[in-house]
């Protein structure tokens, strides 16, 4: 379970970390607002990837976070 955490914290504080190199160096401090949505579907897909099996209840509350994030 430690594992699970620590490696989707690793991977949302990558992307959390590029986004904002990637706003500095173009300037726009909003790029930030819309990586909120992005982020939270990454940690989930990041998670369930690492799940050893995926139940029903699973997909379909991944699959409603990525429809609300995008």
């Amino acid at each position: 379970m430690l594992t699970t955490i620590s490696l989707v914290f690793l991977v949302v504080f990558l992307y959390v970390t590029l986004g904002f190199l990637v706003s500095v160096f173009l300037k726009r401090n909003d790029l930030a607002d819309v990586m909120w949505g992005i982020g939270i579907a990454l940690a989930g897909g990041t998670a369930l990837y690492l799940a050893e099996s995926i139940s029903l209840e699973q997909a379909i509350i991944y699959s409603l976070v990525c429809l609300w994030a995008f």
